[in-house]
């Protein structure tokens, strides 16, 4: 008497190996697509911290100068040709110190975009008081009455 006992364990291999497979391809590609997204955060976020950086140069280079002179800000663009592209700045939130010590933001119709020499000015009531200047790209600039970010 012959049995093919050993083509049986031929045949249960290959099914086990074939739902190895089917299991582990899902798994594959999840693991894939993970890296991928992440690859593209990593960019999104270095393409941000660039913007923020570029626009900290900007305006300590003096495009735009930005002047608090107590009353009303003054942006002035500096034209020295050395600073290559020109981007508007864009305001999302001024903010003044009240005499309790609390940040109390202007109201205004933002955002403000700031793309040529303008004056913006300010309530009357933030006279003398020191002023935050929140931009779109999340940089803080503060300025204390007669002061100024950039050249004059």
């Amino acid at each position: 008497m012959i049995t093919n006992k050993g083509l049986a364990n031929v045949v249960a291999l290959f099914m086990v190996l074939i739902i190895v497979i089917l299991i582990a391809l899902p798994f594959l590609f999840l693991y894939a697509s993970i890296q991928s997204y992440r690859q593209a955060s990593t960019l999104i976020v270095s393409n941000y911290q660039y913007l923020r950086d570029l626009q900290i140069k900007q305006v300590t280079s003096g495009h735009p100068t930005i002047y608090y002179n107590s009353t009303a800000i003054i942006f002035k663009y500096f034209v020295n040709g050395s600073f290559v592209p020109p981007l508007d700045l864009t305001i999302t939130d001024i903010m003044y110190l009240n005499q309790q010590g609390v940040w109390v933001s202007i109201p205004l119709n933002y955002p403000i975009v700031v793309s040529a020499d303008e004056t913006l000015n300010l309530p009357s009531y933030v006279n003398g008081r020191p002023i935050v200047i929140v931009t779109s790209l999340g940089n803080i600039f503060f300025l204390t009455p007669n002061s100024s970010i950039g050249p004059r």
